[in-house]
């Protein structure tokens, strides 16, 4: 299955050749066979760094040596993370992180700690997570089964989830009464309104693509979950269950599923999942790789042309090669893995996508010497990645073989610049979808200036062939084109009015709400609204939060309106036009990191300081902000939050379960920073 998506991009640079910074965070998930490692680059150097996490019993230092086990993330940027697996209940264990780039290696100052949990007597001990034929008293929808072995109890605020950071997704309510021994079935719709027979359904569906599924206690520590020592539970089949074996204990699948009852001796497990080494990521020389499974006596199949290395009944497919030993990968590609044994379900198919960019020694036309970057200078596409039928949606030579300077890019040329954001963009949402055996794929097509893109969007539908398509800053003509043809999609930001298609983005309205009342409370009276001249319904969203923080009051308009055409000139114009108001805004709220970046240099030009002569907030947030003085106060949105956000809903909408309901607004955590006074 490939999900290919589509995606409108921004590319940055960023400063080059030092070693990176890297710091491990808090740990989430705890439960009693996994953990999540959390950890942050907080400077990449100028070369996103090649990152690993080293876990295990005792606290190894900068010696991978001393370590138990690693993860290896691939290239980094931003926040990273990981799930820990295998682990015994109630044992403390540490973690550290790594970072290599060509300028050298760093390891985070110090070690994370942390200790797991206890297994639960009440367990989740099977379920089925794409139902035709097996009802449920006359339902045929999703369910999971819940076991008691232990006392009874009232599971009135246990909680079920399949968000990992959500653990209180949904709550039993008072009376769920479970006996010893006794099973209780909860019917997976959706809806978290009582069924037909009036019993409560949870607000969450099962996704049959692989998926995190957890009991919680009240206390908020996990109980029972899926998979057990495995980040998630594998791929699933239709009327096929999946659980706990009843005399091994291993995680199995089961022909004939059992709601409420026993499970069925004769379920079978499945092979583990592939490891590939080094993992999935961007590196700017060619790479060996090794595959692996944990299950004794597995074969591996892959394959490196994109396509499934088995079959819909598991067996090889005519494009798969049998593992015998490193492959090796000379230029972009992707490498998918999948293993079979006699008597086992073959393991979920691996995609792993090396993508290779030579980024440190191309030439200002984005040439390098080993030829890696042509696969994306020129008007092919990189193997592995499909193949277009008609038209030209491939990269314009004209941009990507360009030597002119780019600006705001520290003197790179225009092709120098566009690899190295080639690099940075979408890793997590990526390596999400290709641990599920998905494919993401980047489509820039241009047609987003066009008032009526219906023809371009017709040959664009019929030459690639998607489960699901993420709208990223889509204007509204297509907005409304893939809601009246409903192509399965998800809009990644706001919606345009009447739009019926599922949403995810970070709340501005609720952000621009915060910032205007913080700057309220600090007596500004009058505040600047910095916005791009663009069609985004997100800004007038932010708009919105703004006037409610500030309710329009009698005579002067208490928000000043700026709206700027994309350049610096345009950006100082309107400051200049703006503070020599009668009136003018002691604040202004950006809604672009680059605009922030205007305004501070700007003002110093000017001789004018922030925050003395001018508070700053701005809505978006860069990791160069760090380096800014005065810093800038800021909104962040955690990249991996909202990545796994994506991730949650367009697997649903890909195989038919989403409706047109699923709104998702991400509150973002305000940063507080150098650049607001009270006045």
């Amino acid at each position: 299955m490939v999900a290919r998506t589509f995606f409108f991009l921004s590319l940055m640079g960023s400063s080059w050749g030092a070693v990176a910074n890297l710091e491990v965070q808090s740990t989430s998930r705890i439960s009693f066979t996994q953990a999540g490692a959390n950890g942050q680059v907080t400077d990449t150097g100028g070369e996103a760094p090649s990152v690993t996490i080293f876990y295990g019993s005792a606290d190894g230092g900068t010696n991978p040596a001393s370590w138990n086990e690693s993860i290896a993330l691939g290239a980094q940027s931003g926040g990273f993370e990981a799930t820990l697996i295998d682990l015994q209940e109630t044992t403390p264990y540490f973690y550290r992180a790594r970072a290599i780039n060509s300028s050298g290696t760093s390891w985070s100052a110090s070690a994370e700690t942390f200790t797991t949990g206890t297994s639960s007597d009440v367990f989740i001990n099977e379920f089925l997570s794409s139902n035709d034929t097996i009802a449920v008293a006359g339902i045929f929808d999703d369910w999971i089964e819940i076991y008691n072995s232990g006392p009874a109890l009232d599971l009135g605020g246990w909680h079920l989830t399949d968000d990992p950071n959500d653990l209180t997704q949904w709550t039993f309510p008072a009376g769920a009464n479970l006996g010893t021994g006794e099973y209780l079935v909860m019917i997976a719709n959706g809806s978290g309104e009582p069924n037909a027979n009036g019993n409560p359904t949870t607000n969450f569906k099962l996704s049959s693509g692989g998926d995190f599924l957890a009991l919680v206690r009240p206390d908020g520590t996990i109980g029972s979950e899926f998979d057990q020592g495995r980040s998630n539970y594998p791929g699933q089949t239709t009327d096929v269950s999946y659980g706990i074996h009843p005399n091994t204990g291993a995680s199995v699948y089961f022909s004939t599923p059992t709601p409420g009852a026993a499970n069925d001796p004769a379920g079978v497990a499945a092979v583990s999942a592939i490891v590939a080494a080094p993992g999935r990521g961007y590196y700017e020389a060619a790479q060996t790789v090794t595959l692996s499974t944990a299950t004794a006596g597995a074969q591996i199949y892959y394959t490196s042309d994109g396509s499934p290395p088995l079959t819909s009944t598991g067996n090889p497919s005519g494009t798969a090669t049998a593992y015998s030993g490193p492959i090796t990968v000379s230029s972009t590609a992707v490498i998918r893995s999948a293993a079979t044994l006699t008597n086992f379900t073959a393991s979920d198919i691996a995609s792993h996508s090396y993508v290779l960019l030579d980024i440190s020694g191309a030439n200002s036309n984005g040439t390098d010497p080993a030829g890696l970057n042509s696969s994306f200078l020129g008007q092919t596409r990189p193997v592995g990645y499909g193949a277009l039928a008609t038209g030209d949606y491939n990269m314009d030579p004209d941009i990507t073989n360009s030597t002119s300077s780019s600006a705001n890019h520290r003197g790179l040329s225009v092709a120098q610049a566009m690899l190295q954001g080639m690099r940075d963009v979408l890793d997590t949402l990526r390596e999400l979808l290709n641990q599920r055996g998905y494919v993401l794929q980047l489509v820039t097509p241009g047609l987003f200036h066009l008032k009526n893109p219906a023809r371009k969007l017709e040959s664009l539908i019929k030459d690639i062939e998607a489960d699901a398509w993420i709208l990223h800053q889509c204007t509204p003509p297509v907005q409304e084109w893939f809601d009246a043809q409903k192509i399965p999609a998800l809009i990644r930001g706001y919606p345009q009015p009447d739009i019926q298609i599922p949403f995810i983005d970070e709340d501005w309205e609720a952000a621009a709400f915060h910032a205007g009342t913080l700057l309220k409370r600090n007596g500004h009276r009058r505040v600047g609204l910095l916005i791009p001249d663009t069609h985004l319904a997100g800004l007038r969203a932010t708009e919105v939060g703004l006037r409610k923080a500030f309710p329009e009051a009698e005579g002067l308009d208490p928000i000043v309106s700026m709206i700027e055409k994309g350049t610096t000139e345009s950006v100082t114009r309107l400051l200049a036009r703006t503070l020599r108001l009668q009136e003018p805004p002691t604040a202004i709220i950006a809604t672009r990191s680059r605009q922030a970046l205007t305004i501070l240099s700007w003002m110093a030009q000017e001789n004018l300081s922030i925050p003395k002569d001018l508070s700053l907030i701005t809505l978006a947030s860069e990791p160069w902000y760090e380096h800014l003085l005065p810093r800038p106060s800021h909104y962040f949105s955690d990249p991996t939050i909202l990545a796994r956000t994506v991730l949650r809903h367009i697997l649903p909408i890909s195989e038919g379960k989403a409706s047109s309901s699923t709104k998702k607004l991400l509150i973002p955590d305000y940063v507080p920073g150098l650049t607001v006074r009270s006045v």
